[in-house]
């Protein structure tokens, strides 16, 4: 059994084509978005022919003869047929409508043949697509550590291919079709910092990576280190999660700590690891230093979730080259728990309120709502069909036939500012999909006026404005986070977003 959401409403406009020679009725079906508009699909309806049209100039017109069965059996036909190109399908697996043991997912992991994994509070789970199986712990040695799995890795060793499970008692390792499984790996019998084992990652050279609350042990098949703030390879010994750039063979790695921000090494050997480097509010623009996730692109750019938005950074130096967004920026929620990159190159942002996915300044939002089994987002998988895998508190969902954020309808507001920090200057960039008077004005963060970019009646289109850090007089302002808010007469304050000046 499947449960899905469809995030668009239909509706069906009549219209006349009012310059033709020979005039005609034509039928409009719209699919709007919760968000929007995302376009109208007209049908000109003349001689019996049914044509896509979209060039006529038309109007609507009362709703004159509609009722006639030709016209009620042509819309609700079209609609049948094409409302799959305009929709995302969700669906939405909790203990109610499959075998999934408790509704609590935090980790989601996909096979690359496409087999999934779900970490539950109550057990692991394998689905092939057909089948699911359950795994729980026994009193057998060779069973699950825990029942609570807080992370799932994907391996090919020299065994074949394996998955790693971490938990809050431990590790599990089992082959991919789940009939043997190894001796849990504790801090009793194996060199493990902790228990609770926070997150699990294994690297392109098959290095075994495991997050605790005392530090980060190593594993690279054969012997064991640790990494802890005592040997001056963690700024915090708490661990919430790792980045392994896997793509590009980097041996950079990452580690997002509870309080203390990334921890940043260089690794070459169990023998060769620095000291450790920190991303923190000290060294960068980070606005928290408990950080959830953090994930390394195809292009080695570094997305960071925390507890008061994700940072973006482009650059192997720590000051430069940062961005950040919140619900300023129109992230769903600010406590980002999971990150994930998509076949398009898009970012995908579980937080404690939904999901948010943003493509080039761009974000949309989903939540329950639009068909989210729970809006708490622990993890994020990518399938090999492009669909992604949302690990919620209340089951895990599916979404596929994912529509690109070019495809979703454009409303008007600001799309970013560039660069973030920035100093002297920066160009704020916005879009306006409706004439209107338009007024782009900087406050700070008492919500005191200080300078007003624009104030004028605009047309549709994207539009870009410097501000050079000063007020309305043309003096230069004190070093800080201003937010920047478009205002359209009609609509009010459509959106904001948040620009650091550093000096």
């Amino acid at each position: 059994m499947k449960s899905s959401g469809k995030r668009l409403i239909l509706k069906i406009y009549f219209m006349r084509v009012t310059h033709s020679r020979q005039p005609a009725i034509i039928i409009c079906i719209s699919f709007e978005y919760l968000t929007g508009t995302a376009g109208l699909r007209p049908i000109y309806i003349k001689k019996g022919a049914l044509i896509m049209h979209s060039s006529e100039k038309a109007e609507v017109i009362p709703l004159i003869g509609v009722d006639k069965p030709v016209f009620k059996i042509l819309c609700f036909g079209f609609m049948i047929a094409h409302l799959s190109l305009f929709t995302q399908d969700w669906q939405s697996y909790h203990t109610g409508n499959s075998a999934l043991p408790s509704n609590t997912v935090r980790a989601v992991c996909v096979e690359p043949d496409g087999v999934k994994w779900f970490g539950t509070d109550a057990g692991l789970v394998r689905y092939d697509g057909s089948e699911w199986r359950v795994f729980v712990k026994t009193e057998d040695r060779q069973t699950l550590a825990d029942d609570h799995i807080t992370d799932i890795a994907f391996e090919v060793s020299g065994y074949g291919p394996e998955i790693w499970v971490g938990t809050q008692n431990g590790l599990t390792i089992l082959d991919v079709d789940g009939f043997t499984f190894a001796t849990p790996y504790r801090s009793d019998n194996r060199p493990l910092l902790g228990n609770r084992i926070n997150a699990v990652a294994v690297d392109s050279n098959h290095v075994k990576w495991f997050a605790t609350n005392n530090g980060v042990s190593i594993f690279n098949g054969s012997n064991w280190w640790a990494l802890t703030e005592e040997n001056d390879k963690l700024i915090h010994n708490e661990v919430l999660c790792i980045g392994v750039d896997n793509e590009c063979d980097s041996l950079w790695r990452y580690f997002g700590t509870s309080e203390k921000g990334v921890s940043r090494i260089y690794y070459q050997d169990l023998d060769a690891v620095t000291t450790a480097s920190p991303y923190n509010t000290n060294w960068t623009i980070m606005m928290s230093d408990s950080v959830f996730a953090f994930h390394v692109t195809y292009t080695q750019k570094h997305w960071i979730g925390t507890s008061f938005g994700v940072c973006e950074h482009d650059s192997t130096e720590t000051k430069r080259n940062w961005n950040i967004y919140t619900t300023y920026e129109g992230l769903v929620q600010d406590n980002v728990l999971s990150i994930a990159e998509a076949q398009d190159g898009s970012m995908w942002f579980g937080t404690r309120g939904g999901v948010s996915h943003y493509y080039h300044g761009k974000i949309i939002n989903y939540t329950i709502d639009d068909g989210l089994a729970g809006n708490v987002v622990y993890d994020i998988a990518i399938d090999k069909d492009g669909s992604l895998w949302f690990a919620t508190n209340g089951g895990v969902t599916r979404l596929s036939n994912i529509k690109s954020i070019g495809e979703m309808p454009h409303e008007s507001g600001l799309v970013m500012n560039y660069p973030n920090p920035f100093n002297p200057s920066t160009t704020v960039q916005y879009e306006v999909t409706r004439s209107g008077f338009v007024r782009l004005v900087i406050y700070d963060l008492t919500g005191r006026e200080v300078d007003r970019l624009v104030n004028a009646i605009q047309g549709p289109g994207t539009y870009r404005v410097v501000w050079n850090g000063t007020d309305r007089l043309g003096r230069s302002v004190p070093a800080g986070v201003y937010i920047a808010g478009l205002t359209i007469k009609g609509l009010g304050m459509v959106n904001s977003i948040k620009m650091i000046i550093m000096k």
